[in-house]
């Protein structure tokens, strides 16, 4: 995409690969052999000049997927990281690929690519119990429940949590004798709302005491 030209993989096989310019009239073309017991290859003849016309040229944006953006944008996600939002995605695309997309792919492509750099919600929804198992190990006295329910097909569904870690039970007793409840609402794709109950201590800081995730 960088260089402006589509090429077509004419042969491929587990001891060789051959592609060539999408032009039949096009001289590019890169030949290249598998290395026995490994995943790298060799290069054996390439001619990187190209011969073809405009037209052919013009369509090196087809090979322009989700899947393709999706794992050059993973880094920009990657370890927490807030990434590029859908609607600057098309912009950037543009100035980079020299490649036009609509609004939907570039909102395809995000949620591709935070599910391959931060795994899915499903996944994170799947691990909770591991994750507050964990908690408790390491920080004993901290208290957690998770409320399941099954559906009509048999499938476990996650319903609503509870915990409050050890730190703040033992904190409790030098708190001031107000308690603020507050919540917000969970805009990812599985609504909800997460409350959380605080206190305040001597210094007049707020001190979280426990958090809960219920429906509203």
């Amino acid at each position: 995409m960088k260089r402006l030209f589509k090429f077509r993989i004419g042969k491929s096989d587990k001891g060789r690969v051959i592609a060539t310019c999408v032009d039949k009239n096009c001289g590019w073309r890169v030949y290249a052999t598998n290395h026995p017991n490994s995943q790298n290859v060799e290069i054996k003849t390439v001619t990187l000049k190209h011969t073809c016309d405009v037209s052919s040229k013009s369509k090196y944006g087809v090979k322009a997927t989700t899947k393709i953006f999706s794992e050059l944008l993973q880094a920009k996600f990657a370890n927490g990281k807030r990434g590029t939002r859908a609607c600057e995605l098309p912009e950037m695309v543009l100035s980079e690929l020299n490649v036009t997309i609509s609004y939907i792919k570039a909102w395809n492509t995000k949620e591709l690519t935070m599910n391959a750099a931060r795994g899915n919600e499903e996944e994170g929804y799947h691990f909770l119990a591991t994750y507050l198992h964990l908690v408790e190990s390491t920080n004993p006295r901290t208290i957690y429940d998770i409320q399941t329910c099954v559906d009509k097909k048999g499938n476990t569904k996650f319903k609503y949590l509870f915990f409050v870690f050890s730190a703040s039970i033992s904190g409790f007793k030098y708190l001031r004798k107000v308690i603020v409840i507050d919540g917000t609402t969970m805009k990812g794709k599985y609504k909800g709302c997460l409350v959380a109950a605080s206190g305040q201590d001597g210094n007049m800081h707020i001190f979280p005491l426990a958090f809960g995730v219920v429906e509203v």
